[in-house]
């Protein structure tokens, strides 16, 4: 199980098309249509999920879509 801090640090590493994608799916879901969410929308939408939903979206993204927060090296910057 993933703690809350886990889970806030991989979406604050992904890019804002990642961001954008799984949050319009989720929200497509909620609403039973297709629904656009844009930045920083996309960030609300993420935070409006329970830590358990949060994981499962984890799960499926790292697992079958390989989205994993890039290992920091000297000299790299990220911003969150």
């Amino acid at each position: 199980m993933m703690t809350k801090d886990d889970l806030a640090e991989w979406w604050s590493g992904l890019a804002i098309s990642e961001k954008e994608r799984i949050a319009s799916k989720i929200a497509s879901k909620r609403a039973g249509k297709a629904k656009k969410v844009t930045y920083p929308e996309c960030t609300v939408v993420w935070n409006s999920l329970d830590q358990g939903l949060q994981e499962k979206v984890y799960a499926h993204c790292t697992d079958d879509h390989g989205l994993l927060l890039a290992e920091y090296k000297a000299g790299d910057t990220y911003s969150f």
